[in-house]
């Protein structure tokens, strides 16, 4: 599998706990995936796949916006509390949205945190989001916190450290996005789709009495972000609402339109996935053509409210529960192999 040259997007090298298999991606990223399997599609038998890839390749290490290199808290790529055992057809990816608006990536809170988990056998796709106040220990950085700080503290790789042993789970790879990407990103595609209750209508201030609404990047941005009128648990629910949407319009658009969206993606991204790791998830991903499953973790009636040690309120639950949810979510609830030996 090729392996990609450090960059300036992201030079924090791969992890070294196992060859890496296709994952999935988020919300700009899910575009990504839609236009990389159009491409394939296309190109294939005209004999133009590998100069593409290398135009991919461009993409991805020059065009991107750059990171930092220094965070405050440094996380070595073979350091990930990865949990051996776990099926091996199930591939989990963290997706990261941040709020960085500065044109730094990787630096920012995460304001959307999910995990998508693809089995490559069958196609199945789940999706799981962590409500960004939830208060667990962060390695080497806080010994209870908000998860959304743990990119904040010390980029993608803390924050796939702190998912890892939050949850029991085996996460080496992330994509993040920022949320100026995630706007240009809707308006190449023109809009997504969406149902959308009163009180949204009304704060969105667009005409009643439609079945669905066509957002605009801006509108598609409060859309996942919006608190205003509910909570944190309820945005969790848009963020995987507009990620299904987003995935069934990639599935169905222009490949002219796909394929504009994804290069835009490039600009305001940064994964440690390669091109040739991306090609073959997309087209796990987009032919199967599966509606993803979705948990909300915590669930409801699980957590409660308290204070972390930055004394800021956030969301209080057992660990142990949380995994237990997730394990059996995407799982069925079976226990890693080296957790079912005597």
């Amino acid at each position: 599998m090729d392996k990609q040259p450090e960059t300036q997007q992201d030079k924090q090298p791969e992890t070294q706990q196992g060859r890496l298999k296709p994952l999935p991606i988020i919300l700009g990223g899910l575009l990504l995936l839609g236009g990389l399997s159009y491409l394939v599609f296309s190109l294939l038998g005209q004999g133009l796949v590998r100069q593409q890839e290398a135009a991919l390749r461009r993409a991805l290490t020059v065009e991107a916006l750059p990171a930092r290199e220094e965070f405050r808290v440094q996380v070595a790529p073979d350091d990930l509390s990865i949990r051996e055992g776990l099926n091996p057809d199930w591939h989990n990816v963290l997706l990261l949205g941040t709020d960085e608006r500065g044109g730094i990536l990787n630096e920012g809170r995460s304001d959307a945190i999910l995990v998508m988990s693809l089995n490559t056998r069958t196609g199945e796709i789940k999706l799981t989001s962590l409500v960004r106040d939830l208060l667990v220990p962060i390695p080497g950085a806080s010994g209870k916190d908000k998860i959304a700080h743990a990119n904040q503290y010390g980029g993608p790789l803390l924050a796939i450290k702190t998912v890892n042993e939050a949850l029991d789970l085996n996460i080496a790879h992330y994509v993040s996005v920022d949320f100026r990407g995630f706007v240009n990103v809707v308006n190449t595609l023109g809009g997504v789709e969406l149902p959308l209750d009163e009180k949204l209508v009304t704060l969105f201030k667009l005409e009643e009495g439609q079945d669905t609404y066509r957002l605009d990047g801006t509108l598609a941005l409060r859309f996942v972000r919006v608190r205003r009128y509910d909570n944190n648990f309820a945005r969790n629910e848009r963020q995987r609402q507009f990620l299904s949407a987003m995935l069934d319009q990639a599935r169905r658009q222009d490949q002219k339109k796909v394929m504009a969206a994804f290069a835009e993606s490039l600009k305001a991204m940064s994964t440690n996935l390669s091109v040739n790791d991306l090609m073959m998830m997309a087209q796990q991903l987009l032919g199967r053509k599966l509606s993803p499953s979705l948990l909300s973790l915590p669930p409801a009636g699980q957590y409660s409210y308290g204070k972390g040690n930055s004394e800021a309120r956030g969301v209080v639950a057992r660990l142990d529960n949380l995994a237990a949810a997730f394990h059996n979510f995407v799982y069925q609830g079976q226990l890693p192999e080296a957790a079912q030996q005597p």
